[in-house]
């Protein structure tokens, strides 16, 4: 066994289709768009689906004889868990690009974070505030209404401002970072209504269904799959960490071709070049750097989508979070208060889809979505608690099923609340 941290790239070289948790039908449905990005459970099978293709001697992939199919999982785990010690993340859309020194970089795009709002007409976006106030302002959280005066703590655009909406789509890595690390309020519109400008999801497949039989076509059986294309230089970043055998090569999931949603569309794993320098920073915890106080306000921002599990509750040492999910017990160090000031949670979605390997559905469930937030209090009792804090909960999967989080689920980022001041009006 031997220890590979290893960043990957996964450029498509067709269109993809990556279809929803529900049946389609053609005659009963005509239209459908890809989901876009792919989700943690669609990655994870993409990279163990590839490291399988690189074991030496290869493998049988289509024997599915039960000796067979317990060897590969002693290889890459299941559908439903990986090897003790492995993690997957991602995946984030991004993009190669040069930077300003002339040097090719990976630049990752990122979900919006919820906190910032754009205006209906004009450029650029804010960063939204604490208020104090009854007056109607954005706040998931299910106490959060105070019937007999102003509430504790709402979220919002501050009250002169008008006609201002929760960002939605993709940001670029120096907006995230400006965000999170509390730089300005002010940022210039770089994002996408509903993707990065290197993608393109509204590319028409139309096909029609065949008769089984004849294998001719059927009458009003004709369908349209709007697909993604991305752009040259586009695709997916994943990072891979874990023990692995030495049957697989040096770097697995650097190198080869691999298939990738419907039908299986042609990809290419590639060794990517290094992640741009707002990145590094943000994965490394940079802009944390200088919180020396022993408590403060900050934003836990997710990257991925978390699954709800409505009927939990924070025991042995958990932390409940508005929305339905839990910080695990050993996300946090001993000793540490932590109180819940807003949840910007957005709309459930809903996660499934088959499970190929086993041949059947998976179970349909809610999750919260990528781009939520939680502004969460942090008192302890020294300063060098309130750092291992902040950096287990950065670049971390903290909340949801552990066995779910090594996929790639609840994916955080930690973010600096600028002052901590509330708005009153």
């Amino acid at each position: 066994m031997r220890r590979i941290d290893t960043d990957f790239f996964i450029r498509p070289m067709e269109p993809l289709f990556f279809g929803e948790p529900r049946p389609f039908n053609a005659g009963e449905s005509h239209f459908a768009r890809s989901q876009f990005p792919p989700s943690p459970m669609t990655f994870q099978g993409m990279v163990r689906s590839q490291l399988l293709r690189s074991v030496e001697p290869p493998l049988d992939l289509d024997d599915w004889s039960r000796e067979k199919r317990e060897e590969r999982a002693a290889l890459v785990g299941s559908s439903d868990r990986l090897p003790p010690g492995w993690q997957i993340k991602g995946p984030l859309p991004a993009v190669v690009e040069y930077d300003e020194d002339g040097q090719k970089v990976l630049h990752p795009w990122s979900p919006a974070p919820r906190f910032l709002y754009r205006r209906d007409s004009g450029p650029g976006f804010i960063r939204g505030r604490l208020l104090t106030s009854n007056q109607q302002a954005m706040d998931d959280r299910p106490d959060c209404r105070n019937p007999d005066g102003p509430t504790a703590a709402l979220f919002g655009p501050l009250p002169e401002r008008r006609k201002y909406r929760t960002l939605d789509g993709w940001v670029d890595g120096e907006t995230l970072y400006r965000a999170l690390a509390s730089e300005t309020d002010y940022f210039p519109d770089k994002g996408s209504a509903a993707v990065p400008p290197f993608v393109k999801d509204t590319e028409p497949h139309p096909g029609i269904a065949l008769d089984r039989q004849s294998n001719t076509s059927e009458d009003g059986m004709l369908y349209v799959l709007e697909h993604l294309r991305f752009a040259r230089g586009g695709g997916f970043w994943g990072r891979f960490s874990g023990n692995m055998d030495e049957r697989f090569g040096p770097k697995p999931l650097c190198q080869g071709v691999g298939g990738a949603g419907k039908k299986a569309r042609l990809v290419a794993f590639e060794d990517p070049p290094p992640l741009k320098s707002c990145w590094r920073e943000l994965l490394a915890g940079k802009h944390l750097a200088g919180q020396n106080d022993r408590k403060g306000r900050y934003w836990l921002y997710l990257l991925t989508p978390v699954r709800i599990e409505p009927g939990q509750r924070a025991e042995n040492g958990a932390t409940m979070l508005p929305g339905g999910v839990v910080l695990r017990r050993g996300a946090l160090p001993p000793g540490i208060s932590i109180r819940c000031t807003v949840a910007l949670t957005g709309s459930p979605i809903v996660l499934g889809g088959m499970d190929t390997a086993r041949g059947h559905s998976r179970p349909n469930n809610a999750y919260v979505p990528p781009g939520s937030a939680w502004l969460i209090e942090i008192e302890t009792a020294g300063n060098d608690l309130l750092r291992q804090t902040l950096q287990r909960l950065n670049d971390a999967h903290p909340m949801g099923d552990p066995d779910e989080a090594c996929f790639g689920f609840g994916h955080t980022l930690v973010g600096i609340e600028p002052d901590g001041k509330e708005h009153s009006r």
